[in-house]
C-alpha cells in the first residue's frame, strides 16, 4: 500500500467543487513547495504537487536517479488518486521529462490517461547562478550549498537517464517558455510537437528559465485558462 500523504504533502484535492486535477512536477533542485502558491487558487482546478524522494518532507529518503524507476513509483500513486477524475500532467524543466515519461507509461500500460500534458521549458541543466534560479546569498552559503549539491547531482543523473526513443503521446501537449530563456527558446520548445499525434500549442511568456516564479500571478492565470480550455468540451468538467 502506498503512503499517499508522503507523495502529496499539500493533499490530493478533496473539494468536490473542483472537477479537475493537475499533477505538478518541479524543476531540478526543487521541491513541492515550488507550487505552494498554486494551491486553492482555482475554483475548478486542483493543482497537486508531487514530492519526490529526497526532497521536502521526504528528505531522509534516498534519491531515485533513474527516470523509469521513478515513474514506476509514480504510476500506482496517480492511479490511486485520479482513476475517477479527469486530470492533466504539468512539468517544469526536469519535471517536464518526468511528466512526459509518466504520460507515456500510462499510455503503454493502457491505464488511466491524462487529458493533456503541459510542459514549461526543456530541461537543460546549467549552473544555478547562470539560470538565475538561486539567490546569490544561497549560492554563497556553504552550509546550504552542501545540502543542495547532492540533490543537484541526483537530478543530473535523473536527467541523463531520460532517453527519448521516438515515442508519441495520444494526448495534446502545450509547451511554455520564457522569452529570455536562451537555453529553451521557442525554436527548441517546438520539438515537443513531435512527441504527440494530437494538438500542440506553444506559448511564450516574459522571463528567463524560471519565468513561472518571476511572473507567477500572470503565469498562473494563463495556465488556469489553458487547462480550462483543454477540458471545456469534457462533460465531466462542465
Amino acid at each position: 500500500m502506498y503512503d499517499i500523504k508522503k507523495w502529496f504533502p499539500y493533499g490530493t484535492g478533496t473539494n468536490k467543487k473542483r472537477k479537475l486535477k493537475v499533477f505538478c512536477f518541479y524543476f531540478a533542485g526543487g521541491s513541492s513547495s515550488v507550487f505552494r502558491n498554486w494551491i486553492g487558487v482555482s475554483e475548478l482546478i486542483d493543482f497537486i504537487p508531487f514530492e519526490l524522494p529526497g526532497r521536502g518532507i521526504r528528505i531522509s529518503e534516498p534519491y531515485i536517479e533513474d527516470i523509469k524507476d521513478l515513474v514506476n513509483e509514480i504510476i500506482p500513486v496517480i492511479y490511486n488518486v485520479a482513476q475517477k477524475t479527469p486530470f492533466s500532467l504539468y512539468g517544469h524543466s526536469l519535471g517536464a521529462m518526468i511528466a512526459f515519461q509518466t504520460a507515456w507509461e500510462l499510455q503503454e500500460r493502457k491505464l488511466i490517461s491524462p487529458e493533456s500534458l503541459i510542459v514549461a521549458d526543456e530541461e537543460i541543466i546549467e549552473e544555478l547562478r547562470n539560470l538565475n534560479g538561486t539567490p546569490k546569498e544561497i549560492i554563497e552559503n556553504k552550509d546550504i550549498m552542501r545540502f543542495m549539491i547532492p540533490m543537484i547531482r541526483s537530478d543530473l543523473k535523473l536527467h541523463e537517464s531520460f532517453k527519448y526513443e521516438g515515442q508519441k503521446l495520444n494526448i495534446p501537449i502545450t509547451a511554455h517558455c520564457g522569452d529570455g530563456d536562451h537555453e529553451a527558446d521557442k525554436m527548441i520548445m517546438e520539438y515537443w510537437k513531435d512527441m504527440t499525434i494530437e494538438n500542440f500549442t506553444l506559448e511564450e511568456f516574459k522571463g528567463d528559465h524560471f519565468f513561472i516564479q518571476s511572473t507567477e500571478n500572470k503565469y498562473l492565470d494563463r495556465l488556469i485558462d489553458t487547462v480550462s480550455n483543454t477540458f471545456e468540451t469534457s462533460s465531466d468538467f462542465r
